[in-house]
């Protein structure tokens, strides 16, 4: 027995739901003595119908665009052997066929891992082969192909491979099996490690409390996940409009161990200094009212934020500052310190009040913080009976 072998190269056929409006197609026929009721839907729900063809050379085009588009989508879906013929009847009316005999459903037989030039360390290759997972005897769907080939490379970048890369692929189908056999390759490039953290500008923040947010030394393994983290934090500090932290295509030395350090480069703009909020209400209990509040962002450089809020209605006034500190005792150990002035006069009583406060919160993990405060209240409330001074702590 001679069994047929194929060379197929896997690719995704992309559909561009504004593509597909542009192309006119007609009232298409998909037809195919062998073709699956479920596949056949499919394939007709490709082919969103449009007015019937006047002539037979209308309807031949309409078949040929139909045939290519059907033969993408079949490719899409695991069918690399499938046989599409475009024809036309002339009727009347004339009709526009496509004749489909799908053949078999591709599977993946076998999966294995290939590198140009020098290969990881062992250890390295299994972790990367573990994280392509792609089970054999499944369908081989070409983008599940390419997600397994792209969480192959996120797997060697972990391992430290700043520059790995996904080449060509070679895959082996055998049509008369149905099977396919996947090589994926790739090019590692030299193992990566982190040197000094340069920063284009300062944005306007001492470079000591920049340094903090950093979550790797230099001669740290190169990590896609720290210099992510590292991203995060420069965005959760609130201070700049645009951020970057890359690490640089130069290589600024080679380690004793033939690593390549490269330094990480960090560009910032800040954003504006300033924002200011003003609101104004009306109750009929308590009557009119406006509020007004200033936030001062990176007052000292440190990456502080400094509020100022003032409130001003008929029974109430007050006036509140709060200085937060991120990072002041080290990265997630944030200190924040608040000031508080305020006067009531209702019906019943008038009060004033001077409050002190401080406070230290201690990130462990996004979800886990710790917090330590303590504040200290005097106030004075006078009603018709007396006048009493307050003093508490807590």
């Amino acid at each position: 027995m001679v069994r047929l072998v194929l060379l197929v190269r896997v690719g995704i056929a992309v559909f561009a739901a504004g593509l597909i409006a542009c192309l006119p197609v007609g009232a298409v026929e998909v037809t195919g003595d062998d073709l699956p009721k479920a596949l056949k839907q499919k394939l007709e729900r490709e082919l969103p119908a449009e007015d019937q063809p006047e002539t037979r050379f209308e309807a031949h085009r309409q078949a040929k665009r139909a045939a290519a588009r059907l033969t993408d989508f079949l490719n899409s879906e695991g069918y690399f052997a499938a046989n599409i013929t475009p024809r036309v009847e002339d009727g009347p009316p004339v009709t526009a066929y496509v004749d489909i005999v799908p053949g078999s459903q591709f599977r993946v037989q076998s999966t294995a891992v290939a590198y140009r030039n020098e290969s990881p360390e062992p250890e390295v290759q299994e972790r990367t082969l573990a994280a392509i997972d792609l089970p054999i005897g499944q369908r081989a769907i070409p983008a599940q192909i390419l997600a397994a080939e792209t969480r192959g490379v996120a797997a060697l970048k972990a391992a430290g491979f700043a520059d790995a890369r996904a080449l060509e692929r070679d895959v082996l189908g055998d049509a008369e099996a149905g099977t396919l056999e996947v090589t994926f390759q790739f090019e590692t490039g030299p193992r990566v490690r982190f040197g000094k953290v340069i920063f284009e500008s300062d944005g306007r923040v001492k470079q000591r409390f920049q340094k903090r947010l950093i979550p790797f030394k230099p001669g740290d393994a190169y990590s896609p996940a720290r210099l992510a983290l590292y991203n995060q934090r420069l965005a959760e500090t609130r201070l700049y409009s645009v951020f970057s932290a890359r690490l640089s295509e130069d290589t600024a030395l080679i380690a004793e161990d033939g690593s390549a350090v490269r330094d990480v480069i960090v560009s910032l703009v800040p954003r504006k200094s300033y924002s200011i909020a003003v609101g104004a209400g009306f109750s009929t209990e308590d009557g009119p009212g406006a509020t007004f509040e200033v936030s001062r962002f990176n007052a000292t450089g440190r990456g502080d934020v400094l509020r100022a809020n003032i409130v001003a209605a008929q029974r109430e006034q007050s006036l509140s500052l709060i200085w937060d500190v991120p990072n002041a005792l080290g990265f997630g150990r944030s200190v924040s310190t608040s000031a508080f002035v305020a006067r009531e006069d209702t019906d019943a009583f008038e009060r004033t009040a001077i409050a002190l406060g401080t406070s230290i919160d201690i990130t462990r993990r996004p979800i886990w913080v710790f917090g330590l405060s303590t504040n200290l209240e005097f106030s004075r409330e006078t009603d018709a009976v007396e006048q009493r001074d307050l003093a508490i702590w807590g």
